[in-house]
């Protein structure tokens, strides 16, 4: 009779631990790809931002030196805000019921009833 041996052989000993460390090292080498994935999408959606708000910052820039101009500040006073230079009259001019170039509207006329065709040629006929 055979004796059956419990007893693992040397080279299954040494190769767990190292299936463990290669499995551990796969894992850990799948779950960084995931995250330079990740960080890589958060920084192109970053850079895009970043051009949009440089191009708001340069419109906004211009039209604050445009609106810093003396003719534009002017130009909001008088129209928007409705102020005058000293030694100015201020002339408020108020519209009129009925502007002077409108087209007078003639008077409604009265319609004309007209007879139904029967009665036109019975008219036409006999005189009435």
């Amino acid at each position: 009779m055979h004796r059956v041996s419990l007893a693992f052989p040397i080279q299954c000993v040494t190769m767990l631990p190292c299936i463990a460390v290669v499995v551990y090292l796969l894992m850990s080498a799948g779950d960084r790809t995931v995250q330079i994935v990740q960080l890589t999408h958060s920084q192109e959606r970053l850079e895009r931002e970043v051009r949009l708000l440089d191009g708001e910052y340069a419109r906004l820039k211009s039209e604050r030196d445009r609106l810093q101009s003396t003719t534009d500040i002017e130009r909001v006073a008088r129209e928007e805000l409705n102020l005058i230079k000293p030694g100015e009259t201020a002339v408020i001019v108020i519209p009129s019921q009925v502007a002077p170039d409108s087209p007078k509207v003639a008077p409604p006329q009265k319609e004309m009833v007209q007879d139904p065709p029967w009665r036109q040629w019975w008219g036409w006929l006999f005189g009435n």
